[in-house]
């Protein structure tokens, strides 16, 4: 059966929710059956004007609250928070909710790390290291054999240990990432699989290349979750809904992957995660502009193929085509006027078609 979270990410921090605002959106879901309440791992984002709070603490707040869904992290990662830690705080919350907690994984941006003087160098190899780490510490104990030593490029443990360890295995680690990299080190380690957006044209490329790496790990691809995190906007002017989203989506279509797939045409110089992502999010004017630039390059028809807004038919019928092309667990992030409605709407009339029998 297809999942369905709430996910208070970039759709939050423009709709200026506060603490309170995305308490009462958790709760809510929880209420009305969603599988999962999710929630970004930020210190500062887009616009600058609104509240960005440390949602582990949030989060932990929700934990005697959330009685139903799944609570979790997207998503942390390697730079800001040793790996050490990662899996401590991983292994606790999910004793505290009895196996229900999910943590995600990606390989940073920019906006958590440059203004900070926190390195974002090698990435990937940041987080292959750390995620090789936490999966042994998860595993450790405090006899000698038991110890974790490690020597990598960027992380070193000499016979260390947890005292604790996660209420079940294999843990709920999610990894974010579009790259072919990433998604290698998702069919080895994690169970579950969370690309932002993208197309059902390429989410199906990219199962294949999940479910194969997969296999060749000895796991069965089924128990990987096939996620995918979509705007959603439920409202009868579709006209004003798109008009809405253009601007979010348009950025996501500046990652390497989406220009080459659709020879999507920019001016040079133009780098998705070190220059727009993290210079429009400081509301710098000169990268601002440029943003406004690009997005006339971007055709209607790309971003119409990666978010779902309109009607709750239409709304279904987007849904269903990712469903094809392999995605088994959706991230929603719900935008736009009468958010917490859309939320009951969506239970009422979406969740229930695809419950049905």
């Amino acid at each position: 059966m297809v999942k369905f979270g709430v996910d208070h990410a970039t759709n939050s921090s423009f709709l200026k929710h506060e603490i309170e605002d995305i308490k009462k959106s958790a709760l809510l879901a929880d209420s009305l059956g969603y599988d999962d309440v999710f929630l970004m791992d930020h210190i500062n984002w887009t616009p600058t004007s609104s509240q960005i709070s440390n949602n582990w603490l949030v989060l932990a707040s929700l934990i005697d609250q959330i009685t139903n869904s799944n609570l979790g992290i997207l998503v942390s990662d390697p730079h800001r928070y040793h790996p050490a830690l990662l899996s401590q705080m991983y292994a606790t919350l999910d004793n505290l909710m009895n196996g229900r907690f999910i943590l995600g994984m990606g390989a940073g941006e920019g906006a958590n790390l440059n203004q900070y003087g926190i390195k974002w160098d090698k990435p990937f190899t940041r987080l292959k290291e750390a995620i090789e780490i936490m999966f042994r510490l998860w595993e450790s104990k405090s006899s000698s054999k038991w110890r974790v030593t490690y020597n990598g490029e960027f992380f070193k443990l000499k016979d260390a240990f947890l005292q604790i360890r996660p209420n079940k295995m294999p843990p709920n680690l999610w990894i974010a990432g579009n790259g072919p990299k990433t998604r290698a080190l998702t069919a080895k380690y994690a169970t579950g699989w969370i690309p932002t957006s993208t197309t059902p044209k390429l989410y199906s490329k990219w199962t294949e290349e999940i479910d194969k790496h997969a296999q060749e790990n000895d796991r069965d691809p089924k128990d990987i979750d096939h996620a995918y995190q979509i705007y959603v906007c439920i409202t009868e002017n579709d006209q004003s809904a798109f008009n809405m989203l253009r601007p979010i989506m348009t950025s996501f279509c500046l990652k390497h992957e989406i220009i080459k797939e659709y020879n999507l045409e920019f001016p040079e110089g133009v780098d998705y995660h070190s220059n727009i992502t993290y210079n429009t999010l400081l509301g710098m004017k000169k990268e601002q502009r440029k943003i406004f630039e690009i997005a006339e390059c971007v055709p209607d028809s790309l971003i119409n193929e990666m978010c779902a807004y309109g009607s709750v038919d239409s709304i279904i019928s987007k849904l269903e085509e990712f469903i094809r092309s392999g995605v088994d667990h959706f991230v929603l992030m719900f935008i736009g006027k009468e958010y917490y409605n859309q939320i009951r709407i969506f239970a009422d009339k979406i969740l229930t078609y695809f419950r049905q029998d």
